[in-house]
């Protein structure tokens, strides 16, 4: 009777009170709300690099309801709408942002960069409300005051320093930056922005010589010393930039085993119109009525891939129009892409058929693509060369 009695209390006392059953609860309500929220944040991620813009949104979203304070989804969020054009939305999110993440730096960095974006403005064609070189500069300062020894403020703040015109600062950024990191090629591009002449080239041939890929060899003993590993392609975007900025430099220069050197012409640029368009509009094929030219500012990476003549499929810049129909293919135009910030029509050769100018425009510091000419051939059809101004 007595070790029945003693059953029913070591039950009792084993058995779960309210309270315990409630915070039972509560921790499986916490696990469910953990498993549902890396699930977004898992679906977000892959729609990410499936190219699934619409898809990654919907699940950052979803995984931001669930914490709302997860510094990464924010920052990825936020990305998203700028590169959407969704830009007050971006700097939103950048304010969010600075409240939970820690260090503060990236968002910083982000909010600098959506407020200097200046390539976006140029590929939007219209006005810019969210450009403010001087909010973005306090931002950048904020970042270099967070992580001094990180050389992305440094960058940042030379970037907007020669947006705004002050070569002093920018020197003075970048000096910091390259004594980080010596062989930051960005960094060392920017400062030739900065220099002139022989001071100016030699930053160039310096950057040359540090994105120059290197044909490895396998080490003796590993395997077939006589095969070459993997060599680095030379079609990345940071090694062409470089060769576009060795453009106006001595031919000679050239890396023997960089893509072919584009064709290039010799001749005064235009300077920059007093009202920019990305239309332009002649009698481009001789019959006597108007045609149309229309341009789209296309990214660095397909930019510099056409100016190089890198494989792979890309969305053309140009659209031209004789007599009111498409004739793009067959122009010599299709399918290419360039850094397009106004076009400006000239009889650049002196043959009576007007010829275009593309001029890049003050973008991103750091996209160094060329002008281009774009040579009428007669009937409609144009070649394409980089225009480089006399030395």
């Amino acid at each position: 009777m007595r070790r029945a009695a003693a059953a029913v209390l070591v039950v009792a006392a084993c058995s779960p009170g309210p309270e315990s059953a409630r915070l039972d609860e509560a921790t499986l309500a916490r696990g469910r709300a953990e498993r549902e929220f890396f699930e977004c944040y898992d679906r977000a991620r892959l729609a990410t690099v499936a190219g699934d813009v619409d898809g990654a949104r919907a699940s950052y979203r979803a995984a931001l309801e669930r914490k709302p304070g997860h510094a990464a989804s924010i920052y990825a969020l936020a990305g998203i709408e700028h590169r959407a054009g969704r830009h007050e939305e971006a700097l939103r999110l950048a304010d969010r942002l600075l409240e939970v993440d820690r260090p503060r730096t990236r968002a910083f960095l982000f909010r600098a960069a959506v407020r200097s974006d200046v390539e976006a403005a140029l590929a939007e064609g219209g006005s810019a409300p969210w450009i403010d070189l001087a909010a973005a500069e306090r931002d950048a300062a904020e970042a270099e005051r967070e992580n001094p020894e990180e050389t992305g403020p440094h960058v940042a703040r030379a970037k907007i320093a020669i947006l705004r015109g002050d070569r002093a600062a920018a020197l003075d950024s970048l000096a910091k930056a390259i004594t980080i990191h010596p062989q930051h090629a960005e960094a060392i591009l920017l400062r030739s922005r900065c220099r002139e002449g022989d001071d100016a080239h030699a930053d160039v041939a310096l950057a040359l010589r540090i994105t120059t890929p290197k044909d490895l060899k396998l080490p003796a003993g590993e395997g077939d010393t006589r095969a070459s590993l993997a060599p680095p392609s030379w079609f990345a975007a940071p090694r062409l930039r470089v060769l576009a900025a060795a453009l106006p430099n001595a031919a000679s220069d050239w890396p023997e085993a960089a893509p072919a050197r584009p064709e290039t012409t010799s001749c005064a640029v235009p300077e920059w119109p007093s009202a920019p368009s990305l239309r332009a509009e002649a009698d481009f094929d001789g019959d006597g009525a108007l045609d149309a030219l229309v341009a789209v500012r296309a990214t660095e990476a397909d930019a510099l891939a056409s100016l190089f003549g890198a494989p792979g499929k890309r969305a053309g810049s140009f659209t031209l129009t004789l007599g009111g129909r498409d004739a793009t293919v067959g122009s010599g135009l299709a399918g290419y892409a360039a850094c397009v910030g106004a076009l400006v029509v000239v009889d650049a050769d002196g043959d009576g058929r007007p010829d275009v100018f593309v001029l890049p425009g003050r973008g991103d510091p750091s996209r160094f693509e060329p002008a281009l000419l774009l040579r009428n051939e007669g009937g409609g059809r144009f070649g394409i060369s980089a225009a480089l101004p006399p030395k």
